[in-house]
């Protein structure tokens, strides 16, 4: 091989190996990328599950707490409870084995202070406590249109209670420490407005109230009119007639409910 020759391989082999040295780098970022997309095939997650079936489910804080708890009981209730940072149980959301969906509220010292259901008359229903747990009051939607609010005291007893009757009679009522009815006022559906007092056995002993014709004040003994001082109508037995009485007059009446007095 003469010079020239030889001048001329060795000028070809100095341009090759900076290709090759360029093939080989270019070989490796191909292997290190396949390398690195199989890896990442790997990590991909499958697929997610369309159901999760359990009896319990527990969700934790940072800190490892339990924050709330859905989970169902051998009596058939099923409940999502929320807890507050102490563990306490602050909300309850959940359905009674009757079908009665209800939301409870309690305090920090584990004390039921309001609960929402739905009952399965289909009457909605707001109950709050106080703090011994005792019912307070209570705000209801009763089936036959009836909205009814009542009040309790300390010892659970209903005292008052506000309702509106389906006629659009607004009432209030009254009862003593022993539940007992004692005292009502309404505006009839006609508009005339009424007081009624009721004695210990829930009978109507005296009515205050105004019609169209005027006031009229009515005191009963436990079956029947005794004095009405006003207004009044009384029917004549012997002619069927009805005599209304003038609002300035006094009628009374013995046990049968005769009139033995009237003036004027």
């Amino acid at each position: 091989m003469d010079k020239s020759t030889l001048d001329t391989l060795t000028q070809r082999l100095d341009r090759l190996e900076p290709e090759n040295r360029r093939l080989k780098l270019a070989g490796a970022f191909l292997v290190l990328a396949l390398v690195a997309v199989g890896a990442m095939g790997q990590a991909l997650p499958k697929a997610v599950p369309k159901v999760i079936e359990a009896e319990r489910f527990v969700l934790k804080d940072t800190r490892g707490k339990i924050r709330a708890t859905l989970e169902t009981e051998a009596s058939g209730l099923l409940a999502l409870v929320l807890d507050d940072q102490n563990g306490k149980p602050r909300a309850v959301l959940g359905v009674l084995a009757d079908g009665t969906p209800f939301l409870r509220f309690s305090d920090q010292n584990g004390k039921d202070r309001a609960w929402l259901s739905l009952l399965p008359d289909g009457t909605p229903s707001l109950v709050l406590s106080d703090q011994n747990g005792k019912d307070r009051a209570g705000l209801s939607l009763l089936p036959n249109g009836t909205p009814v609010l009542d009040l309790a005291d300390q010892n659970g007893k209903t005292r008052a209670m506000l309702g509106v009757l389906p006629d659009g009679t607004p009432s209030l009522f009254f009862s003593d420490q022993n539940g007992k009815l004692r005292a009502g006022v309404r505006v009839r559906a006609d508009g005339t407005p009424a007081l009624t007092l009721y004695d210990q056995n829930e009978k109507e002993r005296l009515l205050l109230g105004v019609d169209t014709s005027g006031p009229s004040l009515v005191l009963r003994d436990e079956n029947r009119n005794r004095a009405v001082l006003g207004h009044t109508a009384l029917e004549k037995m012997a002619t069927g007639t009805v005599e209304q009485r003038p609002a300035s007059s006094v009628v009374l009446f013995d046990r049968d409910g005769t009139v033995i007095w009237r003036a004027p």
